[in-house]
């Protein structure tokens, strides 16, 4: 699931390099002479027309990244948000890094991955945290679950019920739990392949 980043990325880090490299200086640039004042103007526009914020201004690389088509994910079937460098657009989506959000003056929601899986509940009845719980139980699964109660934080997360792995990437979301927790826990832990079953 790595490798499509690391391709993404290197390949942005190539076009850079080339933008970057669109204009060559002559050796008047660092002259003071009306020769090297426009050699400094030539090489200045080029950084603009290169975007040159671009290779700064990279919120979208850094965090934005996704694991689309991992064996290791229970995706749902919504639309990706645009891949952009620099524009990232926090979302629950499978797949993606898990948004923050402060739960309190010094915690952040990302201060509670880490350690195995983590299903966060917004507002969910407590049997639908019950059905995860029984299913990681039975295959030795890490699990803890974590209410949170601030409505701005489960605005952000877009569902009720949003299941996390260790590295802080979503695994699996819904409103309500799956038909079968089973075959979610077996996906996400690569225990087996997803097939057409307990889609919900």
């Amino acid at each position: 699931e790595r490798r499509p980043i690391s391709t993404r990325n290197v390949e942005e880090a190539t076009r850079n390099l080339r933008r970057e490299q669109s204009f060559i200086p002559g050796d008047a640039i660092n002259q003071d002479s009306a020769d090297g004042a426009d050699q400094r103007e030539l090489f200045r526009q080029s950084l603009f027309d290169a975007d040159v914020m671009r290779h700064h201004d990279t919120d979208g690389i850094a965090l934005g990244y996704r694991y689309d088509g991992s064996p290791v994910i229970w995706h749902d079937q919504t639309a990706p948000p645009t891949d952009d460098v620099r524009d990232y657009q926090p979302t629950t989506r499978p797949g993606h890094r898990v948004p923050h959000a402060w739960i309190d003056k010094d915690r952040s929601t990302l201060d509670l991955f880490g350690d195995g899986f983590t299903l966060m509940s917004f507002g969910a009845p407590a049997e639908a945290s019950e059905t995860f719980l029984r299913a990681t139980k039975s295959r030795v699964v890490p699990l803890t679950v974590i209410p949170v109660s601030q409505p701005e934080i489960a605005e952000l997360y877009e569902r009720r019920l949003v299941l996390v792995r260790p590295d802080g990437h979503v695994a699996w979301r819904g409103d309500d739990p799956p038909e079968d927790a089973g075959a979610v826990i077996d996906v996400i832990r690569g225990e087996r392949p997803r097939t057409g079953a307990a889609r919900r």
